[in-house]
């Protein structure tokens, strides 16, 4: 707590007003101070994931975000101040300014949107501690037992039918029972988020998270403009999974409690102890040194991964941690095998492994994190890259084809999937602006008229599970993140296929976009790996095109896939 007080008070006295002389040592002061930060916001976070009760460590780790949001508040303002012309000219007398030219460029553009120093301490002091205590309570909830038993994980692939039926509608049912309090904390979220981003001259919440996403409400509308008109391809999967069905269980209808049988394939247990190598293997395309990198992550001497047996009181699911100086690190609640558990090892210590990359390329900290999707995408990538490896070095044809399915499945999500819940959350946020939304059962019908677009079921099935915004998670622990999977799903799409076409450039060249960090706008980042003229439309092509060819060969009933010996 000395060091988190030390900080604070030296990022209190920055000045506002250096000298363009004395420019390059204040960004160099200000960057060690944004590092300071954000090792203690790891350390924080460790603690307050370990034990989501820890009170201490929880105010802790949101004094580190204010101190941080300080130290940028008042750099965004000095660089404010500076004309480009004159910013070039010192550039060319300190290069070493060089680096923070883009985040003169950030800073302009939400110059707009940036409120008084007064303002945003005490936007600071209160909406951060608010959201953060409507996640906890979230999860409070979703841990209480209500009286409905929850289907184990044998029952929902019980070769029954009738028993998978009563556990997929025994979800819903626990869903529904705890729907009233999960809307009030979720009106409670929305409403704040609209105030505070009115409050920062945006026109609403929506505008407000996708430009913290650097993405505007036109390219999302756009984006998912163009995911609709090619439903027709999501619609042709999901007839290939009825065929699955029908061909392995003989379904004639599937329902949607049919539907994890389509996952209840080899299912092997993964011991952690074997983590390691089946890695090596998947992102062996991502050159020998991500391969090091990501072997030194998992090393049981390195002390850098934090997972236990049980969830208990921990924070759920996963996230990398990282902090310039520092080796960089990952958090799981737990580990217990399956081929879900493998898939956050290998898509958070994606995380872990590109922060890496970029501490070690000398990122400054205010780089040291860009626009969550192309984070993101760099994660997914990591996914794809598993299930292929897994396609092709698994024992029997059976299994070869149940993990190129599981890559075709992960695909569809990232990006239809990705869609379907971007669309909610905006259909939500707009509704209770409106008031159009005023109950669970609104929250609930809202539901059922975006998932009425997308999905094949039945208007009974969909009304049983129309508390589906519910189980989101996200919307109550991160508004406006679900729309990043959809992006990031479309970039890692060509993340992958470069890999496959250019096995012998595309290792140093992804190494060099790891080691950059986030100093420049993410197509320009990504131009030199999928080349000039890289766009949102252009990769969104390329990317059905990627899934078309997926679908295609998967949907020869006699294909098979063949075998590569793992190395």
């Amino acid at each position: 707590m000395d060091e988190l007080r030390i900080v604070s008070q030296a990022a209190t006295a920055l000045s506002s007003e250096p000298s363009p002389n004395d420019l390059g040592d204040y960004l160099h002061h200000a960057n060690d101070l944004k590092n300071r930060t954000r090792r203690l916001d790891v350390y924080f976070t460790i603690l307050a994931s370990r034990n989501i009760d820890d009170q201490a460590a929880r105010a802790a780790d949101q004094q580190t975000d204010e101190v941080s949001g300080t130290v940028g508040d008042k750099v965004d303002a000095v660089l404010r101040k500076i004309s480009e012309r004159t910013l070039a000219a010192l550039i060319q007398q300190n290069p070493s300014l060089r680096p923070y030219q883009y985040l003169a460029h950030q800073a302009e553009q939400e110059e707009s949107h940036s409120l008084a120093p007064a303002q945003q301490s005490i936007l600071d002091a209160t909406t951060q501690p608010a959201l953060s205590s409507y996640w906890q309570l979230y999860q409070k909830i979703d841990r209480l037992p209500i009286g409905i038993k929850t289907a184990a994980r044998a029952q929902r692939i019980s070769p029954d039918r009738t028993v998978r039926e009563d556990a997929w509608r025994r979800h819903w049912k626990i869903a529904d029972a705890k729907a009233d309090v999960d809307a009030t904390l979720l009106f409670g979220i929305v409403k704040q988020n609209e105030a505070v981003a009115r409050l920062e001259h945006y026109s609403d919440a929506a505008e407000a998270g996708y430009a913290s996403r650097e993405l505007s409400g036109a390219e999302v509308h756009a984006s998912l403009a163009a995911i609709h008109d090619n439903l027709s391809l999501y619609q042709a999967y999901q007839r290939l999974n009825a065929a699955r069905l029908k061909r392995a269980l003989d379904i004639a209808n599937p329902e949607p409690w049919d539907m994890d049988m389509l996952k209840s394939g080899p299912s092997p247990h993964f011991p952690f102890a074997e983590v390691g190598k089946i890695a090596a293997g998947a992102l062996a395309p991502l050159g020998a040194n991500y391969v090091h990198h990501f072997s030194a992550l998992l090393s049981p001497s390195s002390g850098r991964v934090d997972v236990a047996a049980k969830v208990g009181n921990r924070e759920a699911g996963g996230f990398s941690v990282n902090a310039l100086g520092v080796p960089s690190g990952l958090y799981m609640a737990t580990f217990t095998g399956p081929i879900d558990d493998l898939r956050v090892v290998i898509h958070e210590g994606g995380h872990s492994v590109a922060a890496q990359f970029a501490n070690e390329g000398g990122t400054p900290s205010f780089y040291a994190r860009g626009p969550n999707w192309l984070m993101e995408s760099y994660a997914i990538l990591n996914e794809f890259l598993l299930y292929d490896y897994l396609a092709r070095t698994s024992p029997s044809p059976a299994d070869r084809r149940y993990y190129a399915n599981a890559l075709l499945d992960d695909m569809m999500f990232q990006v239809f999937g990705s869609a379907e819940e971007a669309t909610l959350e905006q259909a939500i946020y707009e509704g209770i602006a409106s008031g159009k939304i005023q109950s669970a059962a609104d929250l609930d019908a809202c539901a059922y008229r975006v998932m009425k677009g997308f999905e094949p079921w039945s208007d009974d099935i969909l009304h049983t599970s129309s508390a589906l915004w519910s189980r989101k998670r996200l919307i109550f622990q991160d508004p406006f993140y679900l729309v990043n999977y959809m992006y990031a799903g479309i970039v890692a799409i060509n993340l992958y296929k470069q890999a496959k076409v250019d096995p012998t450039d595309f290792p140093a060249r992804y190494d060099a976009l790891l080691r950059r960090g986030y100093d420049a706008p993410p197509m320009t980042l990504l131009e030199p790996l999928l080349g000039k003229g890289t766009s949102v439309t252009t990769l969104t092509t390329s990317a059905f095109g990627v899934m078309q060819n997926q679908l295609e060969k998967l949907s020869a009933p006699t294909s098979s896939i063949p075998a590569t010996p793992a190395h």
